[in-house]
């Protein structure tokens, strides 16, 4: 999921990474959650930080915490379960790109893959309606 912090967020954005990798997976579910009822879901994180804290459901930090709480009674309230998956940096290269859609190197990477992939994307379902709008004038800034 793509979150521009300065334009989405900006109340978070000058928080450490860790937190906002924790967010980032805490904001998809309140999304996606709807869709979900039933089902295991498999999140894969190349942050061992947000992988831990997510797998342990608990933090010393109290802001993370209330993330967590709010994501515990998502899950009680839509029945899903959440498996958190930690995989290599190197292996995530995709997600990297993705998250760093704002760097016009990285949307061009993205573009790339996009044109390539067989399948449709909808990306106006994955991020902000300012996020998005600031990647299509990059985009085309580029080309």
């Amino acid at each position: 999921m793509y979150v521009n912090w300065a334009l989405d967020y900006p109340a978070l954005c000058s928080l450490h990474i860790n937190y906002k990798e924790t967010f980032t997976i805490v904001l998809a579910a309140h999304r996606w959650a709807p869709f979900w009822s039933g089902y295991q879901v498999v999140v894969k994180s190349d942050s061992p930080v947000a992988a831990a804290i997510l797998k342990k459901g608990s933090t010393y930090c109290p802001v993370i915490m209330d993330w967590i709480r709010s994501l515990f009674w998502l899950k009680e309230y839509y029945n899903f379960s959440l498996l958190v998956k930690r995989i290599p940096g190197t292996t995530n290269t995709l997600a990297d790109s993705v998250s760093r859609l704002d760097n016009v190197h990285y949307w061009s990477t993205f573009q790339a893959w996009l044109s390539e992939s067989p399948v449709s994307y909808d990306l106006e379902s994955h991020m902000s309606s300012l996020s998005l709008a600031l990647l299509r004038y990059k985009g085309s800034a580029a080309t």
